[in-house]
């Protein structure tokens, strides 16, 4: 077969190779496994100390308090600001009429005692287990 003198669209020669005129191919082949066998026996698996949940299933249980699962290490407190903002320290005091904190940076900052959302900071340490009080509260 001459294929000399045949160009693609850029002007370049092209080239092939000759098929064979009895191309056969192979028949598709579907392979069927039979189903996973089951145990012969039953495993019973006892429930978590929560018991079960609602459909039968064992319950999660619950994690450790966050002062529990750190021995040694000092808690980190969740402050709630008026404006939205939630700052995490591990440390603060009250000095006067304001709130002193160092930050997880290790940056000391401080604010206005009646800028903390007083009611959402409490929660969110209580969540928590981590005790947070403010003077007056």
């Amino acid at each position: 077969m001459n294929l000399r003198g045949f160009t693609n669209s850029c002007g370049e020669p092209v080239y092939a190779s000759p098929v064979a005129s009895g191309y056969n191919p192979q028949p598709q082949v579907t392979v069927v496994y039979p189903p996973p066998s089951q145990p012969a026996y039953n495993m019973y698996v006892a429930p978590t100390q929560g018991g079960c949940d609602e459909y039968g299933q064992p319950a999660a249980v619950p994690p450790a308090p966050a002062s529990a699962s750190a021995p040694g290490r000092s808690p980190i407190y969740l402050i709630a600001f008026k404006d939205h903002a939630i700052q995490a320290a591990e440390s603060y005091f009250v000095g006067g009429n304001a709130l002193h904190y160092v930050t997880l940076e290790h940056a000391e900052k401080q604010a206005p005692l009646d800028s903390v959302d007083r009611a959402l900071s409490g929660q969110l340490n209580r969540e928590r287990h981590v005790a947070f009080t403010l003077p007056g509260e």
